[in-house]
């Protein structure tokens, strides 16, 4: 009997075996629920995107709301992960929490104006409306403040850090967005308006507060006098495709908020 054959066919047999692609198992489509209390709805929908590269099982909705409504939303299962800034809210107690991050208040004038860095007395000074030129503080031409909206908290934290229970002035412009004050400041020689760092950009220029200036950097080692930390909040300790979610936003995702201004915890 000829074997050469029967050894080509087990070897083709072989062959083929070794080549058929490894089954792939199909995950079951899963939505988690985000909320984001931080205003920072374009770095979260950037974190959605890059996870979903590699978990495209996964889809999300993603809600906007105010701090002090985030804890009753979690707990009463409307929501599965919610990321708020410190101080968290008394309701927070006995749910889930988790440091995710360093924010920053960044502090911005236009770009012609020579001021590099000022005091929090001299910021309070301007926000209370008993500066009125830049020429104190080397530069010149009227003093614009700009101001976010009373509910911001944005503008809760600048109160707190800086204006000292004081009232800002009355003819602060109110603007009803971070993106909104960078726009305004941009096209406005003697404003100056402050936003989270990660939604500042080339139109304006950063100024130092007490000689530092905003960073993720500076933000994580709380250096920089406008910074908060961020918490994840959830019912329990996540489980199953949240925690998965969870885990990346401490891992991978600590890359990507680095990259848009948000100092890491790991």
């Amino acid at each position: 009997m000829n074997i050469r054959p029967v050894l080509m066919l087990l070897g083709a047999l072989a062959l083929l075996a070794a080549c058929t692609a490894t089954p792939q198992v199909t995950r079951a489509p899963v939505r988690l629920r985000l909320g984001n209390a931080l205003d920072q709805a374009a770095v979260v929908d950037e974190l959605i995107e890059a996870y979903r590269v590699d978990h495209d099982w996964v889809s999300f909705t993603h809600d906007a709301l105010p701090i002090d409504q985030a804890p009753d939303r979690v707990r009463n299962d409307h929501l599965d992960l919610v990321l708020v800034p410190a101080p968290l809210p008394p309701a927070a107690s006995g749910l889930w929490q988790s440091g995710f991050g360093y924010d920053a208040v960044a502090v911005i004038v236009n770009p012609t104006n020579p001021v590099e860095t000022l005091s929090v007395t001299q910021l309070r000074d301007i926000y209370q409306g008993s500066v009125f030129d830049w020429s104190p503080f080397g530069g010149s031409g009227e003093v614009a403040p700009v101001s976010r909206e009373a509910a911001a908290y944005v503008r809760r934290l600048f109160e707190e850090r800086v204006m000292s229970g004081r009232a800002v002035t009355l003819n602060a412009v109110l603007k009803a967005s971070g993106p909104d004050v960078v726009t305004y400041v941009a096209n406005t020689p003697g404003a100056i308006g402050y936003a989270l760092l990660s939604q500042i950009d080339a139109r304006v220029k950063i100024v130092g507060v007490e000689g530092v200036r905003p960073s993720p950097q500076t933000a994580t080692a709380q250096q920089y006098p406008l910074t908060f930390p961020i918490y994840l909040l959830a019912r329990s300790e996540p489980q199953g495709d949240l925690r998965e979610f969870t885990l990346w936003l401490l891992n991978e995702g600590q890359l990507l908020i680095e990259e848009r201004g948000i100092g890491r915890v790991r």
